[in-house]
């Protein structure tokens, strides 16, 4: 999936405050890929966005950035 072989981004790089709500130590950075890449470009520095990018790819994370978060709601409506 991404290009580095490390298990993980360089922490030393990425805040863990920006994962305040979750177990930094237990975030699974190959399955949560998307939360992640959402999250430190939503609120982190440019170094962080940098390192993210370099962890798993600028491909992967423009596809990420660019996909829609949630579908459209459809409203039910009686005739």
């Amino acid at each position: 999936m991404h290009k580095s072989s490390k298990l993980h981004p360089d922490f030393s790089k990425i805040p863990r405050f920006l994962f305040w709500d979750t177990d930094f130590d237990g975030i699974d950075w190959e399955k949560k890929y998307v939360a992640v890449i959402k999250r430190v470009f939503e609120r982190g520095s440019d170094e962080a966005k940098s390192e993210i990018e370099q962890f798993y790819g600028k491909e992967l994370v423009t596809m990420v950035l660019n996909s829609k978060s949630t579908k459209p709601m459809h409203l039910h409506i009686n005739k």
